[in-house]
């Protein structure tokens, strides 16, 4: 059963802090992006984040002058939100709980996952300021209040995490705001709702981050208890005698009609045959009328004991949605001779073939008209790979393939998305002279942020949850993102610098909630500046899948780099507080009044 989820969303503490950061992460002198502004409103017991107004010079002024006043007065006129209502009750399954949805970020993440049509609880400190953010007409969106970061109590409360099975903390702390420093905030604020986490958050089966594999079986030779589809039964020859060839093939019969023996407690058949190399040369055997939904789902997984050959998985999608008759998706598999072997089948590996050639235009098995819904399924053994090029593991003469099991899998997602900031690792390898002389976040580093930042990423990868840590570089400010989509690009180990909008780091976010790739990862994320990169959709599915588990950085052969990731830094204490002549030299820093001066000009 597929059940529909929803999100709850946390308004404790915004991301008001964020143009700062974004405006550091450039790459020297003159190199931070314009526009990094963002005005401050006061809302209930917080101020909430609008996006306009922001001056970097007296930002820096309120940053490092203690208890400063809290921040500019909203502008009147700017917000059009109707007045949100709180729910009687949640009532949702399988949700996420957002933490700074009414943070810059925060605020693109909840978008994001309203376009992929999941239900939004917004749970903020009061229900006035989530209502200057949020309509409470919008489809599936809906308020609950009395919840703050800062105050843990209302974070270990079992009640919050009521069908919740996954977090994401897009939090940053509001400078010059009274017990919203970084580190009740970027620190304290994330651990407590880390260890909220570990104790109430929902990992059952079927959900989008269960704890373990999930499996639908399709075909199980002789279990009665599956969608059975026996050899000899619903399978159908598709040999090369239908274009003139000689080989031939077909399923077993032996014990139970078609059933040969039982292995583990199971049973299994076996398709064999002959491959006669001159005419076709292949042999093949399909279900041809079997319509089943794999949405949601990761691949196909068999079970499988063959003879050291390279077979292929054949999936075709439902013709009646996507008109394609022609076209079918093939990913190949290799076997161990006589033994068992559990092969996972991603859908990304499927290639898309029309009348024996590679079709490079057709879209992913699973993502074309039909979506996910598929009609048939089969196997091949070919001479031949794709494209004419031969098979390099196979041999002409008898084959056999014994089949156990046909399931559709999925891995679990991660339970834990955090949002921080590049160079919160790399602040931490440097010597204090080489931070001197990096992108000014690392050598100003103010309030000790990329610290706090990295103790919590620390926390989170040690704990018991599924994490993945999205490390954005420097924000674009808000009206300076352009109209077209851009290519990004993700790191790893902290080297990289640039530029992302918080939009693309939303929809970062709501891509790795439902992807398995992302689950157990650190990385960076930035805009490609190449000529071509604009246009171009995001393909998250092989941007995740390139990245290196954060427990295999070390090891030489970890994503087939030539070179393994350095291990993670140990954390640093900040720095202590900076001095009065320190608090100069960064406000008269050429790359800060240079930045100030260009957040001044009129638009």
């Amino acid at each position: 059963m597929i059940v529909k989820p929803c999100i709850a969303v946390s308004a404790a503490v915004g991301l008001t802090s964020s143009a700062l950061v974004g405006a550091l992460h450039a790459s020297g002198p003159g190199g931070l992006p314009r526009g990094a502004r963002g005005t401050a409103t006061r809302g209930g017991q917080g101020m909430e984040a609008t996006g306009s107004g922001f001056d970097l010079g007296d930002w820096f002024k309120q940053a490092f002058t203690p208890q400063t006043a809290a921040a500019v007065k909203k502008k009147a006129g700017t917000s059009t939100a109707k007045k949100a209502k709180a729910p009687s009750g949640r009532g949702c399954t399988d949700a996420v709980l957002v933490l700074g949805g009414t943070g810059k970020t925060g605020q693109k993440v909840v978008e994001a996952l309203l376009k992929q049509k999941r239900d939004v609880v917004v749970a903020s400190r009061s229900k006035e300021s989530a209502a200057e953010l949020y309509d409470a007409s919008t489809p599936g969106l809906f308020v609950q209040s009395g919840v703050d970061v800062r105050d843990e109590a209302t974070l270990k409360n079992k009640a919050l995490f009521d069908g919740v099975t996954q977090v994401v903390s897009a939090l940053g702390p509001r400078f010059g705001e009274e017990g919203s420093s970084s580190e009740a905030v970027d620190f304290q604020g994330v651990q407590s709702a880390i260890e909220a986490a570990e104790a109430f958050l929902e990992q059952g089966d079927g959900s989008s981050a269960a704890p373990g594999d999930q499996e639908r079986v399709l075909v199980a030779p002789g279990d009665s208890g599956s969608d059975e589809r026996g050899p000899g039964g619903a399978w159908q020859p598709l040999d090369d005698v239908i274009m003139g060839g000689r080989s031939s093939s077909a399923w077993q019969k032996g014990v139970g009609g078609g059933v040969l023996e039982r292995q583990s407690g199971k049973t299994f058949g076996r398709w064999a045959g002959t491959l006669v190399t001159e005419g076709g040369g292949f042999c093949g055997t399909v279900i041809k009328d079997m319509p089943f939904d794999a949405t949601g789902y990761d691949g196909i997984r068999i079970r499988v004991r063959g003879d050291g050959s390279r077979y292929k998985f054949r999936l075709k999608p439902d013709t009646k949605l996507d008109n394609t008759a022609e076209r079918q998706y093939q990913a190949p598999f290799d076997t161990v001779k006589g033994e068992w072997i559990e092969v996972d089948l991603p859908f990304e590996s499927f290639v898309a073939v029309k009348r024996n050639y590679v079709d490079f235009n057709a879209p992913r098995v699973n993502e074309g008209p039909a979506g996910g819904k598929m009609l048939s399924l089969g196997l091949v053994l070919s001479r031949f790979g794709f494209n004419e090029y031969p098979n390099p593991k196979y041999t002409a003469g008898a084959f056999q393939l014994d089949l156990m099991e046909i399931s559709l899998y999925k891995k679990p997602r991660p339970n834990f998305v955090l949002v921080s900031s590049a160079s919160a690792e790399r602040y931490h390898r440097l010597t204090e002279e080489e931070r001197k002389n990096d992108i000014p976040i690392v050598a100003l580093n103010p309030g000790g942020i990329l610290n706090w930042k990295y103790k919590a990423e620390t926390s989170l990868r040690k704990s018991s949850l599924r994490h993945c840590v999205v490390r954005a570089t420097g924000l674009i400010a808000e009206g300076k993102e352009g109209d077209e989509s851009v290519r990004l690009q993700m790191g790893q180990g902290d080297t990289l610098s640039g530029r992302v909008s918080r939009e693309e780091v939303g929809s970062t976010v709501a891509a790795a909630l439902s992807s398995s790739y992302s689950a157990g990862k650190t990385f960076e994320l930035r805009r490609d500046e190449a000529e071509d990169a604009t246009g171009k959709t995001p393909d998250f599915t092989s941007l995740f899948r390139g990245l290196v588990l954060d427990e295999d950085r070390s090891l030489a052969s970890a994503g087939g780099a030539s070179l393994p990731l350095p291990p993670f830094a140990i954390v640093q204490d900040p720095p202590p507080p900076v001095t009065e002549e320190r608090k100069q030299e960064i406000l008269n820093d050429p790359r800060v009044k240079a930045r100030t001066a260009a957040s001044k000009k009129p638009e």
